[in-house]
């Protein structure tokens, strides 16, 4: 059927509000309603256009999926007719449209990063599981190329490379760096990635025996001697299986009803120990956060330089994504809800941002960190950003190539010096 241009055109108004709405206030709590009250449309005038919610994240999702597809073959074009570019002008390019892709369809890249609930459609669950595969093989192609001509330093895992570069960009435009434009984050990191941070390299040898990482490996060596509950612990057993249905579908997607569902129970059983949702991710939560902050205080009280404390945090932070992986994902994506949905994990986040920014200024200050030719606000951010490794790629890699990984990019840099 041809729609008519006025469907067309009220048709994307609907979208773009719902995007936003989504954006603001999550799936879960935007309804059909709040989407037809915005656009000053009567619910039944907005099924006209969308049979249901899910159909307009259908939508949504197919175009964002769309656009993030066009980019990476409009990359791999632009390589093969002009090879000779150079590589800070292709990789700041396609960052910038990765991040820009990320931040203006963000209730859509949102939700690519978790499972949709069983009750969603095929079409949906399809959507949300395709992965950016052009995206992530024009920067294998870049990387490839800027390695090919002496750009780049030898010896780098490219395809662990190209996907964490890409899988950064897409949660850079979804996460905290305020008003900041797409073209600014992804300058800040190129800057990174090609020169790194330290100005004054040390050895891997150094940078594993420090005093930092000694106390690192402490606080590491401290979980093996934890106790597991006991079967009989019966809020422990309702945390450890709401722990895994946020960490599956995250917590704004989450209900009460889901987890009960999960451990075959009813939902009064779980009020019975937990007032509400809230309650249980803090009771989750919380002990996540001590274990954070245990880990940056030791590391940043040490003797140790600027750059080895930066090593061990990395080190430190690789660990804690092995260990405590689902709580991890549950942080990573509760940072991107609404404001009012991260009162708990507000002054745990400043805190770790507050403890990066002080150990950078310290570092521009002795001469041991590259002073940031931006924002430095921004490159703090950046910097706190590449000192985790998404949990996917910990997950398929050795530990001692993740670490040896995230310092190239992070510390040393990939870009080739001599060029």
């Amino acid at each position: 059927m041809v729609r008519r241009a006025a469907d067309v055109s009220r048709r994307d108004e609907i979208l773009a509000v719902a995007a936003d709405l989504f954006g603001r206030n999550g799936y879960m709590g935007t309804s059909l309603k709040d989407i037809a009250n915005a656009c000053g449309l009567q619910a039944g005038s907005l099924y006209h256009h969308f049979g249901s919610k899910e159909a307009v994240l259908v939508e949504l999702m197919s175009r964002y999926q769309q656009e993030l597809d066009g980019i990476g073959r409009a990359a791999l074009e632009e390589i093969r007719h002009h090879p000779a570019r150079p590589l800070d002008v292709r990789l700041l390019e396609i960052s910038r449209a990765i991040i820009g892709c990320a931040m203006h369809h963000r209730a859509a890249a949102q939700l690519t990063f978790y499972e949709p609930q069983a009750a969603a459609s095929s079409q949906l669950v399809e959507l949300v599981s395709l992965r950016p595969e052009a995206c992530t093989a024009a920067l294998r192609e870049v990387f490839r190329s800027a390695t090919s001509s002496g750009a780049m330093k030898v010896g780098i895992n490219l395809a662990m490379l190209a996907e964490h570069v890409c899988r950064m960009m897409l949660l850079a435009g979804l996460s905290l760096h305020g008003t900041d434009t797409a073209g600014d984050i992804g300058a800040s990191f190129q800057s990174i990635l090609l020169h790194g941070i330290s100005l004054r390299p040390e050895s891997d040898a150094t940078l594993d025996n420090s005093e930092a990482m000694q106390a690192a490996k402490l606080v590491v060596q401290s979980w093996a001697a934890q106790v597991a509950p006991a079967a009989s612990d019966k809020a422990e057993v309702l945390r450890s299986a709401a722990r895994a249905e946020f960490a599956r579908h995250g917590y704004e997607s989450t209900t009460i009803r889901n987890i009960a569902s999960a451990l075959g129970t009813s939902n009064g059983t779980i009020y019975d120990w937990f007032e509400s949702k809230e309650a249980l991710l803090a009771s989750i939560m919380d002990p996540f956060y001590a274990i954070n902050a245990l880990g940056y205080s030791v590391i940043l009280v040490t003797r140790s330089t600027v750059t080895e404390k930066l090593a061990a945090l990395a080190w430190f932070n690789m660990n804690v994504i092995a260990r405590y992986n689902q709580d991890f994902r549950i942080q990573l994506g509760w940072l991107r809800m609404s404001p009012t949905e991260k009162r708990l994990i507000g002054a745990f986040q400043e805190q770790r941002v507050l403890q990066v920014n002080a150990l950078l200024a310290q570092g521009v200050r002795t001469g041991e960190i590259r002073a940031p030719a931006g924002n430095p606000d921004l490159f703090a951010a950046c910097v706190s950003d590449l000192l985790w490794v998404p949990p996917d790629i910990v997950e398929k890699n050795s530990k001692k190539a993740v670490i040896m990984h995230s310092r190239r990019i992070l510390l040393w840099g990939i870009g080739n010096p001599s060029r």
